[in-house]
């Protein structure tokens, strides 16, 4: 999307940081949230479409298992994950 000139993704890398656009404010505000750790991360929800086990449909919050939510098998994937790609993203 492009908001005042400038193009904008829903999450992006920037300056080492990921960017987020906090989708819990919109439409009424805009805001851009920089997650710098996992924790930062954590706090804000999946958003995607809501119907027919998620594969079409309205965007809305989704529907997140309980064992996705498991902050010890989090920090296991992404170490993995950095360990795999050899990118670190957050500190």
């Amino acid at each position: 999307m492009k908001i005042e000139g400038k193009e904008y993704r829903t999450i992006w890398f920037e300056n080492n940081v990921v960017k987020i656009i906090d989708q819990t404010k919109l439409p009424h505000q805009f805001i851009v949230k920089e997650l710098k750790t996992v924790k930062d991360a954590i706090k804000y929800p999946y958003w995607g479409v809501t119907k027919n086990g998620e594969m079409h449909g309205w965007t809305g919050r989704a529907k997140i298992n309980s064992k996705a939510k498991d902050l010890e098998v989090a920090e296991r994937l992404w170490n993995i994950s950095c360990e795999l790609s050899g990118i670190e993203y957050l500190n």
